[in-house]
């Protein structure tokens, strides 16, 4: 019985984690998206910036 507890725990325990995990990563992509933008503004002329922008905006979509 102590033994079935003690593996709710931890699976709930790292359910949690990886639902906070996510949320930070979340927030993170939001963040370096923003940066993503700035720079791409000033650098449009290479060419995995126009690549990243579409990445960005549709990251931005995804998790705004």
């Amino acid at each position: 019985m102590l033994e079935r507890d003690a593996d709710n725990s931890i699976s709930s325990f790292s359910g949690t984690l990886a639902l906070w995990i996510i949320d930070f990563s979340i927030v993170q992509i939001g963040i370096f998206g923003l940066l993503a933008l700035l720079l791409i503004g000033i650098r449009k002329t290479i060419t995995g910036s126009v690549q990243l922008e579409v990445l960005t905006i549709l990251g931005l979509f995804l998790f705004g």
